[in-house]
Order: structure tokens, then C-alpha cells, then sequence
């Protein structure tokens, strides 16, 4: 066994060693050697440097197989370099038989390019262009500019013309190399200066500005060869100068310093330049001669040389551009101007004040901006002539010392004089120039205007009686001032003193009694571009104020961000110029004659501007449903009493504000809440304010009533720092208990207007204003003095408001739901519903009309009307109880919501008033005499109406005699108007479509004057002809009072209107006329009369 384990190791070995010569000697066949692509470490070698291939490989290629050898082993020969010669060599790599080549390339360390290889003589190496490549012994290298800071010049000698080289050197850190470069240096042969663009200099600037300048040098020789070079020239090839040496002498007329231009160390040229002394250098020179003049304690004792030479500096001054006033020190600036300002403000003084005798410039300030009048003065002719021949100088002195003394205002204003005054208050009165050549103007129309108004064709002791005797001269002067348009008042005055007028005569006062007298509705207006009494000047104020209160509520936008809704102060400026209007008519005859004369916009006197520009779009639509009504404009007036006193008087009258206060709560709810819209336009439409009453609210400035109720409730405190400057009225104990019962009035009196019921938002207001009355109470009945007097204050003024709002929160249950209110019996019941059934009736006429749908307006004026008259009817003789359900009790208007009567009767006047105004009328109709009559023709124009069932089917009409009453009370009311009011109805029933009125009237005959049980054509053809006569004979009339120049063509279609009339009832046959009923006949009589009197009478 033993022998048998040695014999197989032996065996083994004896074939692993066979197997390893054959393997070796399969190994050892190589094919081929290279160098692969990236296998060399580097490529580019630096003159001088030894080859170093450390790093590289040699690919062989064995048996097909690659292997790599390294470059530096030392089966590895390399061959063919040479490190002293530049340029690209082939090394050669041998390893045991086989060979392969690689090229590498040799540079010099650093190679520069592209300099400047020319120069002149004497001058220096340009580093302006060219860079320089520095080779690195890592094969890569770096980039530098050859004016980069690493780079410099070591030598270069261009003293004499040749071929010569420059060294460059590149120093790193401890890194330095060189390399020299080869340049050529040439002769100039021409030479020439180029000065610079600006040659003129004030003396106290320093450089000159060498823009511009510069120097051509060009070399000997032809074409290619030629050098030429233009350099630009600086500041030092230029020979010393002092632009300061021009001193006061130099002011105008300048000083001429040579400048020589040096460059490459010969002087190539020389150029002038002129310098100026400066209002720099002199205002600087100035303050050090005026700065012991001391201002800190007064105005000091000022000579006239001195402040001569402050005036002059200043004038200087002014001449010098922006950045030129910035080089004079501030300090000096400060010296020069108030010794400048002292001075020339009293030369300035005495000037003014010898003027004064012809003009003065007014200079005033209101709420911190400055005004400023000319105002002619004159009352001689003479003196005036003397002065105009002093201004019309273009170098007046006064001219010359306004203009410095503007300047200096305008500049320095905020400038301390002395002590605490400042230069700009010290010359508030100084004004523009430009007056002075307006005084000129004027004085030269003056004296033309003198001619034109002599005495002797217009005496000075002219009379009312008289005054019209002068019509031509008057006209011709009128005619004058319109053409030269020249239109201050005291122009006039000035020439009704030189013509010797008695003050209360002067010119214009002259014109008014004239126009007046004349009835010159043309003339006046003419003569008010110069003059009209101050009443009327504050009426046009008033009415433009206005109007501009009017455009900002009407273009009230949240996203603009231009944002009124309050109406106070348009309310309070209408209400002022109807007060004002008023009282210039009862001032005479001359001042109501104006009134309705004048025409502050073309077209319109003052009371037709007020009329079609503020009531008609302005008062009459933001007063709201209770336009006309007597306790909203004693409201309103009571509002506008309290502004007056907060913006006229500047005071809050606590007493008027709590008076205006429970006037508004002793109102009927529907008053309350629109006269609360009619105060705030956003407060229907957005709910904003949320709360108007509420003084605690935050949003009192919405406002003036609200700021008024804010003073009244909190006082008025400082922003800044918390003074106390107003007392509340209200003490500080029931403060949130009185804005808690206002919020909880509030909510009633809107309970039932919008689309959202507040109803449950009233009852929770309530609760919560009796749980505070009653902490109010305990906390009194313990003995807390503030509790007891604020209770006390409480009771007397506002308990009675809490016990009534208590009450009306006592007729919801539990959950808020209203009470079923006690029958009132039979009587008013059958009231109630007559109220409910007409002002439900107008809503649906209302919404119809909306919708485009209806124009009966008439219709709906005259229910409302008797709607108003069956409201009054109720609230004047109905007991406690009726009048709580008219105001409480809640009725179901179907589709319009439900309301309690007060609320129906409120939103159908509402209705009533927004179509009187938008068609214009409200104002002729509520001064009309139609009320009556309007509610007489209800029934009958409701007769032109189908009735329907509750499911909506006609119901056959069966005329009884209460209908044929009503018809011939109406028509023979009808006659009873005034020839006004009866245009005024036709102008109300006019519909494109019906003929509400007579229409209705025409339906009734149709159905009541029968033959056979059919219509009688020929009498209701006869009726409509007769109701043609009636419409024509009252716009007959009309015409002929009030639009004469309509008059003849009227009269040509009434006289065929009559005809027609008149043949339809001679076409009647007995039988037909039989069937006519006494009034029409009567009727008929009427108007036939009338027409034979009008037609005598044209």
C-alpha cells in the first residue's frame, strides 16, 4: 500500500511538469505591439525636458490575445528623442523582436502670439493685445493675456529704430518663465494733435476732459510697410495747468491757459483752453467774505455791498446745472442764501409796496395749499400809466428780484433762516413773475375798455329808471370784454373808479340792473363771466360739490377700489342750494330775476340745473321709498342740522345728535329701515354696514350718521395718543346695552326686507338686550352708582323702545315662528284685505313692468293712491290692537314673499316713487291736483283688466250700477282738473300699446250700450271719437299756454279731431242716441262749447 501512494505522486509530478512546458510553449507566440489610445500619459513635452513615459502601456498581442507591458519596464525600449528639438518627433517602441511607432510633439515653455510686433521710438510695450500660452510639464497647458497681471514686461528697448526683441515673463507663486519675442522699432516721419472736443472750463473744476484728443504718429516707407497710430492722449502727456487761476476778472471774459502734449518723450503739439471764474468758485468766495454775519439770534445788519454780492452769487448760482450745485459745499450754499434772502426780500418789499397802488398779488393758504390772486387795485389812471411804464422794462428790478427770489423759495424753502424760521416762510408772499406781464395785459385792456364805456356816453348818475336809455353803448362794451376775454371783476372796478362811479354803481352792478331792466336773459349770461352776486357764485360751488358727491356715488366700486355709499354730504349740499335758492328769491325783484335768468350750464337756469342735474338724478333716486314724506324729511332735515354744526362749526352737539336719534326710533319701522338706505347705497343691495345703528360696530366712518352715532356712544379720542377730545353722550354702564337694543330695532325694522329673514336674528338682538337690561337692573338694585345712573339715563330716553321691541319679539314662539294673530272683526278684516289685495296687485304690476312685460304705470299710480288713502284710513281710526297687526301681523304675498301691511304699502310706494322718477314726473305729479281724481279712476281703468279665478280662468264681468257711477264721476272729475293736471294724466296714461283710462271706459260701453244683446258699434264708435275730442282739447289748451310754437299746428288737428267727433254723432240715429247715456251727451255738449271758444278766441 505504501509503495503504491509514492509510485502515484512521482507519476503526477512527472505530468504536471509536461503540461506546464507545453503551456509555456503555447504562450509564446506574439503577433504584434502597439500603444492603444490613451495609453501614452502624455503627448507634448517642453524643450529641454526628459522623455518620462512612466505611467504608459504597451499592448502585445499573444496567441491572439492582448496583454499589457509598461512602457518604463525593462523589456521595453524606446528610441528617437530629442529634447532639444522643437517640433513633432517619431519615438520608436521595441519589445523582444517587434516594434511600433507614436509621435509626441516638443514646445518651447511659453509661446506669444498676436502682440503688437511694431513700435515707435520711444515709446512702451503695448500689453493691450496678444496672450501667452505657458506649457506645462503635465502636457497641458494655460492661457493668459498678455495684459493680465501675472504677465510683465522685462525688457524693451525702442530708444533707437531696429529689429530688437522684448522678454516677457510669467510669474505664478515661485513659478517663473521668460521668453523673449521679436519686435521692430520705427522713425515717425509725420506727427499730428488732435485736441480734445471741449476747450472751455470753469475754474472750479480740476481735469481737463481729454475726450476726444489725440495723436496720429505715422513711419517712413510705402503700402504694407507704413505704420500708423492713432493714441489716444491723457493726462500725463499733458503739461502742468490750473484751472483755478482764473479768478473774478475771468467772470465773463475767459482766460486762455496753453496746454502741451508730450508723448514717447517729445512734444508732439500744443492746444488752448478758455476757463471761466465760476458761480461755483464765487459762491464759494462769497461765503467766506459773508460768514461773519450771524443769523442765529435775528437778521443782522446787512450792507448793501454785501448783500449785492449775495444777490450776484446767487443769480450765478441759478445759472448752474444740477450736478454743478451739488460741488458748492452746503455750508456755503447756507451763508449766501439767507443774507441773499434778507436782503433782496426787503428790496423786494419796497417794491411791491409802490406798486400797490395798482395791483397787489393776494397770497393766502386753506387746509395747507397755497393760493395765490392777482388783484388790480387801481383808482388812477395816472399812477397806473407811470407804473405800467416802470414794469413794461424787460430788466424791471422788481422783475429781477421776484425771479431770485422764486428761485431761492423753490430751492432752499426748508433752509433755516433764523431761529425757527425757515427761508421759505420768510418769502411766503414772494410770487411768480409771470403776474407782471398779466398786470400789463390787463392794464392795456383796462385803458382800451376805458374808451369804450366814456362817461360822457354812459353818465355816472345813470338810474334803474334810465339805465336801459344806454342800450348801444352798454351792448358794445359787453360785446368787448367777450371778445378780449378778460373776465376778473376788479378790472371793471378799477375802470368804475378812474370813470368816477359811485361804488354802489360800478360797472358790474352797472350790467346786472341793466339786464335786469332789459330782460337780457343773453346779456346776464355774458356779464357773469365777469361778475355775479356771491350767492350765486356759492349756489354754482354748491351744485358742482354736488355733483361731484353724485358721480362718486354712482361709479361706487368695490374692484376699482373707488368705493362711496354714503349720500350725507350730497344730501346736505341739495338741500343747502334749495335753502339758498330761496332765500335769494325773497333778497327782491333783481335777485329772483337772476335766479331764474342765469345759467350756471348752458340751457338751464340755477333752478332747472338743480332740478334736471341733482333732484331728478340724484335726490329723488337715493331718497327711496319715502321720497315726499313728511317724517323722512323732517328726518333728514334734523341729520343735516347735526352735519352743519360737525362741518360748518366744527362741533358735535350731543343734544342734537340723541334729538335725531329717537326721532328716527319713534318712526315706523318701514321708515326707519329706507331712510337707513337712503343714508347708506350699499346697505339694501350688500348689507353693508352690517349694522348701521351699531356705534360699537367698527365701521362708523361708512357714514356721517354713523360717525355721529359713534361720537354720540364712544366720544372721540386722539389717534395718537388716546386724549380724550369729545365725551360720549352715552354713560359707559348701558354703552353695550344701548347699541344691543339698537341691533335688535335694526333687525325689526328689516326683518321682512330681504331675501334672508332676520327674524331669528332680531329675536336673538332681543334676548340678549334683556339679559343685559336685566344685569343692569340687579346690579342698580345692589347699589352700584354706575348702574343706577346709567339705568336712570337708560329709563328716561330709550325704555319705551325696549318695551315695544320686547312686545313684538313676545308674538314669535319658541321657535321663532310668528303667533297667530286675534281676528279684528269683520270690518277690519275686510280693510286688511282690501290693503293686502291692492298693494299685491300693484307688486305684480311692478314685477310685469320690470320684466318688460306691462306700462301700465298709470294704473299703478292711481292703486297706490288709494292704497295710501286706505293705509291712512286705518292708522288714523283703527284702536291699539288694529294698528299692532298693521304694523306686526304677517301676510303671504305668494311669489313676493310676506310681509306685514306696513311693508307691502312701503315697498309698493317704493314702486309708486321709482317709476314717477324715471319718467320724470314725480315732482309735477306730487304738486299736481291729481290725487283725488287718481284714486277715483282705479275702479274704472281696473275694468280694462280680465278677472281670474284662483286656478287663473277669466270670470264673465257683470257691470252693475255702482260701475256706471264710478264712469261718470271720473269723467266729469276729469273736466273739474286744471288744464295742467289734465296734460299731465294724458301724459301718464300714454302707452305704446293700451289705453288704460279710456280704453277701460271704451270696454265698459262696449259691454253696457247694447242692441240686440250685441255692441252698439255706432255709439262706441261715436264714444271713442268724443274721447279723441277730450285728449285733443287739453293738448290743444296746453299748447297754447305753454309751447305757443306748437300752437297752430295743434289747433289744425284738433279742429279734424272735433269733425270726427261731430260726424260720428250726427251718424247716430235716434234709436242709437236714445241708448247714449245724459253725462256722455253732456260731455258731448261740453266740448263742443269749448271748441267754438277756442276757435273764436285764435
Amino acid at each position: 500500500m505504501k509503495k503504491f501512494r509514492q509510485f502515484a505522486v512521482a507519476t503526477l509530478m512527472i505530468l504536471a511538469m509536461c503540461s506546464l512546458i507545453a503551456v509555456f510553449a503555447a504562450c509564446d507566440k506574439i503577433t504584434e505591439i502597439k500603444v492603444a489610445d490613451g495609453n501614452l500619459p502624455k503627448t507634448t513635452f517642453i524643450l529641454g525636458q526628459e522623455l518620462d513615459l512612466a505611467g504608459g502601456k504597451l499592448t502585445v498581442v499573444n496567441n491572439g490575445k492582448e496583454e499589457e507591458v509598461a512602457l518604463d519596464s525593462s523589456e521595453v525600449t524606446v528610441s528617437g528623442y530629442d529634447k532639444d528639438k522643437e517640433g513633432e518627433q517619431e519615438l520608436t517602441i521595441a519589445y523582444k523582436d517587434f516594434t511600433t511607432t507614436v509621435k509626441i510633439n516638443v514646445v518651447p515653455r511659453m509661446v506669444v502670439t498676436g502682440y503688437a510686433s511694431k513700435y515707435f521710438v520711444g515709446e512702451q510695450f503695448s500689453k493691450t493685445s496678444g496672450s501667452v500660452r505657458i506649457n506645462l510639464d503635465s502636457g497641458k497647458y494655460i492661457n493668459k493675456p498678455i495684459s493680465d497681471e501675472e504677465i510683465s514686461v522685462v525688457s524693451f528697448d525702442s530708444s533707437k529704430a531696429g529689429s530688437t526683441t522684448a522678454t516677457l515673463r510669467y510669474k505664478s507663486g515661485e513659478v517663473e518663465y521668460s521668453a523673449a519675442i521679436p519686435v521692430q522699432v520705427l522713425e515717425v516721419a509725420s506727427q499730428k494733435l488732435t485736441p480734445p472736443n471741449n476747450l472751455y472750463y470753469k475754474s472750479h473744476q480740476t481735469e481737463i476732459d481729454l475726450a476726444g484728443a489725440t495723436i496720429t504718429l505715422k513711419s517712413a516707407g510705402t503700402g504694407s510697410d507704413v505704420l500708423t497710430r492713432r493714441i489716444t492722449v491723457t493726462a500725463d502727456m499733458l503739461s502742468a495747468y490750473d484751472l483755478s487761476a482764473a479768478t473774478i476778472a475771468y467772470i465773463d471774459d475767459p482766460l486762455e491757459l496753453p496746454i502741451t502734449v508730450t508723448y514717447g518723450g517729445q512734444k508732439i503739439g500744443s492746444f488752448k483752453i478758455n476757463v471761466n471764474y465760476s458761480a461755483v468758485s464765487l459762491m464759494q468766495d462769497r461765503a467766506e467774505e459773508l460768514k461773519s454775519l450771524d443769523f442765529t439770534s435775528g437778521i443782522p445788519a446787512i450792507t448793501p455791498a454785501q448783500g449785492a454780492a449775495a444777490m450776484s452769487a446767487m443769480q450765478r448760482y441759478f445759472t448752474l446745472a444740477a450736478d454743478e450745485k451739488e460741488l458748492v459745499p452746503a455750508e456755503d450754499k447756507a451763508i449766501v442764501v439767507r443774507v441773499a434772502s434778507a436782503y433782496c426780500k426787503g428790496l423786494w418789499d419796497d417794491e411791491t409796496n409802490a406798486f400797490s397802488r395798482t395791483f397787489e398779488v393776494e397770497v393766502s393758504e386753506v387746509e395747507g395749499q397755497r393760493f395765490e390772486e392777482l388783484v388790480m387795485k387801481s383808482t388812477n389812471i395816472e399812477h397806473s400809466k407811470l407804473d405800467y411804464t416802470k414794469l413794461e422794462k424787460p430788466d424791471a428790478v422788481i422783475k429781477e428780484y421776484s425771479k431770485l427770489l422764486v428761485n431761492i423759495k423753490n430751492e432752499f424753502s426748508d433752509l433755516v433762516l433764523t431761529g425757527d424760521k425757515k427761508v421759505g416762510d420768510y418769502l411766503y408772499t414772494v410770487y411768480e413773475t409771470g403776474y407782471f406781464d398779466t398786470v400789463l395785459k390787463n392794464l392795456d385792456f383796462m385803458y382800451d375798455f376805458f374808451k369804450v364805456l366814456p362817461v360822457d356816453r354812459l353818465p355816472v348818475d345813470w338810474t334803474e329808471e334810465n339805465i336801459v336809455n344806454y342800450r348801444d353803448v352798454i351792448n358794445e362794451s359787453i360785446d368787448f370784454f367777450m371778445d378780449e376775454k378778460l373776465y376778473n371783476k376788479d378790472l371793471y372796478d378799477c375802470v368804475s373808479a378812474w370813470r368816477g362811479d359811485a361804488e354802489d354803481k360800478y360797472i358790474p352792478e352797472m350790467y346786472l340792473t341793466y339786464c335786469w331792466k332789459a330782460d337780457d336773459r343773453d346779456g346776464i349770461n355774458k356779464v357773469a363771466t365777469i361778475y355775479v352776486p356771491d350767492d350765486f357764485m356759492t349756489l354754482y360751488l354748491s351744485i358742482e360739490a354736488a355733483l361731484s358727491e353724485l358721480d362718486a356715488l354712482t361709479n361706487s366700486d368695490i374692484i376699482s377700489g373707488n368705493i362711496n355709499m354714503d349720500t350725507s354730504m350730497f344730501m346736505l349740499y341739495y338741500y343747502h342750494i334749495n335753502a339758498t335758492m330761496e332765500e335769494v328769491r325773497n333778497k327782491g325783484v333783481m335777485m329772483a330775476w337772476l335766479l331764474d335768468n342765469l345759467e350756471p350750464y348752458v340751457g338751464f337756469n340755477y333752478e332747472e340745473s338743480v332740478n334736471s342735474l341733482l333732484r331728478d338724478k340724484g335726490y329723488n333716486a337715493l331718497q327711496g321709498a319715502m321720497l315726499g314724506d313728511k317724517t323722512n324729511d323732517a328726518m333728514w332735515k334734523m341729520f343735516i342740522d347735526v352735519m352743519d354744526d360737525a362741518l360748518l362749526n366744527d362741533e358735535y352737539n350731543m343734544d342734537k345728535i340723541e334729538e335725531m336719534l329717537l326721532f328716527l326710533l319713534d318712526m315706523p319701522d318701514s321708515n326707519k329701515f329706507v331712510f337707513i338706505t337712503s343714508v347708506n347705497t350699499w346697505y339694501l343691495t350688500f348689507g353693508i354696514p352690517t349694522y348701521a345703528l351699531d356705534y360699537n360696530s367698527g365701521m362708523t366712518t361708512m357714514s356721517k350718521f354713523a360717525t355721529f352715532l359713534g361720537v354720540y356712544g364712544n366720544g372721540v379720542t386722539d389717534d395718537e395718543d388716546g386724549t380724550v377730545l369729545v365725551q360720549p353722550a352715552v354713560p359707559k354702564s348701558v354703552n353695550e346695552l344701548l347699541a344691543s337694543l339698537l341691533r335688535t330695532i335694526e333687525d325689526c325694522a328689516r326683518r321682512s326686507t330681504y331675501s334672508v329673514d332676520l327674524t331669528e336674528s332680531f329675536l336673538e338682538n332681543m334676548a340678549e338686550t334683556v339679559r343685559l337690561y336685566d344685569e343692569l337692573t340687579k346690579a342698580a338694585a345692589a347699589g352700584d352708582a354706575a348702574a343706577k345712573t346709567g339705568k336712570d339715563w337708560f329709563d328716561a330716553r330709550y325704555l319705551k323702545y325696549y318695551q315695544q321691541y320686547l312686545a313684538v319679539s313676545e308674538l314669535y314662539d319658541e321657535e321663532g315662528n310668528f303667533k297667530e294673530y286675534e281676528n279684528l272683526g269683520e270690518e277690519w278684516e275686510a280693510k286688511f284685505r282690501e290693503v293686502r289685495e291692492v298693494a299685491y296687485d300693484i307688486m305684480i304690476k311692478n314685477y310685469l313692468i320690470n320684466q318688460n312685460k306691462g306700462d301700465d304705470f298709470v294704473v299703478l299710480f292711481a292703486q297706490y293712491e288709494l292704497l295710501e288713502k286706505l293705509s291712512l284710513e286705518i292708522l288714523s281710526s283703527g284702536n291699539d290692537t288694529v294698528i299692532k297687526a298693521y304694523y306686526n301681523k304677517l301676510y303671504d304675498f305668494k311669489d313676493f314673499g310676506k310681509y306685514t301691511l306696513e311693508y307691502a304699502v312701503m315697498l309698493s310706494r317704493d314702486a309708486y316713487r321709482t317709476w314717477l322718477v324715471l319718467l320724470g314726473g314725480w315732482d309735477m305729479y306730487r304738486e299736481s291736483g291729481l290725487k283725488e281724481f287718481m284714486i277715483m279712476a282705479v275702479p274704472v281703468m281696473n275694468m280694462g283688466y280680465d278677472t281670474l279665478d284662483d286656478e287663473g280662468n277669466p270670470i264673465e264681468i257683470v257691470f252693475t250700477e255702482k260701475d256706471a257711477e264710478n264712469v261718470k264721476a271720473v269723467l266729469e272729475a276729469y273736466r273739474e282738473l286744471s288744464i295742467e293736471d289734465r296734460m299731465l294724466f294724458v301724459s301718464l296714461n300714454l302707452s305704446e300699446n293700451n289705453d288704460y283710462y279710456y280704453g277701460a271706459m271704451l270696454y265698459y260701453f262696449s259691454k253696457t250700450i247694447l242692441t240686440d244683446n250685441a255692441e252698439n258699434k255706432n255709439c262706441t264708435a261715436f264714444i271713442e271719437d268724443l274721447f279723441l275730442l277730450e285728449q285733443g282739447t287739453t293738448l290743444c289748451l296746453y299748447a297754447k299756454d305753454y309751447e305757443s310754437e306748437n300752437f297752430a299746428t295743434m289747433l289744425e288737428t284738433y279742429e279734424k279731431l272735433y269733425n270726427d267727433a261731430k260726424a260720428s254723432f250726427e251718424a247716430l240715429g235716434e234709436a242709437d242716441k236714445a241708448l247714449l247715456p245724459d253725462y256722455i251727451k253732456e260731455m258731448y255738449d261740453f266740448y263742443c262749447k269749448m271748441y267754438e271758444q277756442i276757435m273764436q278766441n285764435n
